[in-house]
């Protein structure tokens, strides 16, 4: 089995590993705000995965884009913006799923880093596209997507997504229980705190 701890081994689900990060994404959505519809959009979609439109009309949009490299993470977002504010001309708010964290250092001879380009270039589109400077721009991100993931709700989504587990706090301590009763008294070992919890790794025990 694959662990979850990379949005790269995530399971080919309707054709594509792109299709099954716009649905994980969907299913790590915000509750629906009280006065408002959610709607999931299909194929095309618009520019969103999803958005919810309040009573007065206005629209907040979520974008998934899977991909991990800035420069084309950047062209993918600015073409999804330019659809979005054709097309959803009521939309206010903009958040792209993304599958990696951006960092904040450069890497190699790059002059800008990650989040620098990013932040950068939300001001040219701003400048540069029609409509673009009246929708905020927002970001979910790797560790973001993962804070989501790990949590007993969402234990079945990781189950489908990665064919395996997450190893929430609970699971691990039951786990515990399980395996020391197993051995008997005289080969436990204390329990020294709670368990350390990361996506796809089991936590580790001091003894």
């Amino acid at each position: 089995m694959t662990h979850p701890t990379s949005f790269r081994t995530i399971r080919i689900w309707d054709g594509s590993q792109q299709r099954s990060f716009e649905e994980l994404c969907y299913q790590l959505r915000d509750p629906t705000p009280v006065n408002a519809e959610l709607i999931k959009t299909g194929d095309p979609d618009a520019g969103v995965e999803w958005y919810i439109r309040r009573r007065n009309g206005v629209e907040w949009g979520w974008q998934a884009k899977y991909s991990f490299t800035i420069d084309d993470l950047l062209k993918e977002m600015a073409a999804s913006l330019k659809t979005v504010c054709e097309k959803r001309p009521r939309c206010r708010r903009l958040t792209f799923c993304i599958p990696f964290d951006l960092p904040d250092g450069r890497i190699g001879k790059e002059r800008k880093s990650a989040r620098q380009k990013f932040e950068d270039r939300k001001q040219r589109w701003a400048e540069t596209i029609e409509g673009a400077k009246d929708v905020t721009i927002e970001l979910w991100s790797e560790g973001d997507l993962l804070e989501r993931l790990n949590t007993p709700a969402n234990a079945g989504k990781a189950w489908f997504f990665w064919d395996q587990h997450v190893f929430s706090p609970e699971w691990c301590r039951e786990r515990l229980r399980v395996t020391t009763e197993a051995a008997g008294e005289r080969d436990r070992t204390p329990f020294m705190g709670p368990p350390v919890v990361r996506v796809g790794v089991c936590c580790s025990v001091a003894g």
